[in-house]
């Protein structure tokens, strides 16, 4: 019971925390291997940094660019049309806020510049709205995740109570069964305790046989 009060504890508390914040890009500077650049930055909550680095080579793939790993995500000639006509190096580091939550910093080199709101405004409005896409598709992916385990646990839950019940019933059962077992051992006590007076009585009559048997043999001459 106190396992199941903690766990509602801490999904009221996680999601009402959660349910306060929205997920919004904004644009910053980021060091990247290639340097200090224009960067797009998103947060993506409920998950870790590992699994939001798997989704955003997953993610990025779609743009068909060739994908490596090293100091951040590099994914070389994607193809982001509304982006740039022509094709677009995406660089992606990712980092650990103080709440815990992972901070997707985006570099969108396209060729001698990096993508800025003041040098190209309309196709900032377009890669915005990619890296908002990934920050709310990694969210709810990673929310679907813990909702998941969630119900594995309800049903660990349920299942553990299906079996305290079945076991209430056989121990009622038992209980039943032994209460009956102890009537009729008390009933078939009386019947020994009576079983007891005739066999006493068996005795006496039998003691008189054998004391008159015995004064018959004395009589003998």
């Amino acid at each position: 019971m106190r396992t199941v009060f903690i766990i509602g504890v801490v999904l009221f508390l996680s999601f009402n925390c959660f349910s306060q914040k929205k997920i919004e890009v904004e644009e910053n500077s980021y060091s990247f291997s290639a340097g200090r650049e224009n960067a797009l930055t998103v947060t993506v909550y409920e998950s870790n940094k590992d699994d939001v680095e798997k989704a955003w080579k997953k993610f990025i793939k779609n743009y068909k660019g060739k994908v490596s790993s090293k100091k951040e995500i590099f994914a070389d000639d994607c193809e982001i049309k509304d982006v740039s006509p022509n094709t677009v190096d995406v660089y992606a580091a990712f980092e650990v806020n103080k709440d815990g939550d992972v901070t997707v910093y985006v570099g969108f080199d396209l060729g001698g510049a990096y993508l800025s709101s003041s040098s190209h405004p309309d196709k900032y409005k377009a890669a915005k709205k990619i890296v908002r896409e990934f920050g709310v598709s990694a969210t709810k992916d990673a929310i679907a995740e813990k909702l998941k385990e969630a119900e594995k646990v309800m049903k660990k839950l349920e299942s553990d109570k299906e079996k305290l019940v079945k076991e209430n019933e056989t121990l009622h059962k038992n209980i039943e069964g032994w209460e009956k077992d102890i009537e009729k051992a008390k009933s078939d006590i009386k019947t020994n305790e009576g079983n007891q007076q005739d066999k006493t009585k068996e005795i006496e009559t039998q003691q008189k046989v054998l004391e008159e048997i015995i004064e018959k043999e004395k009589k003998v001459e």
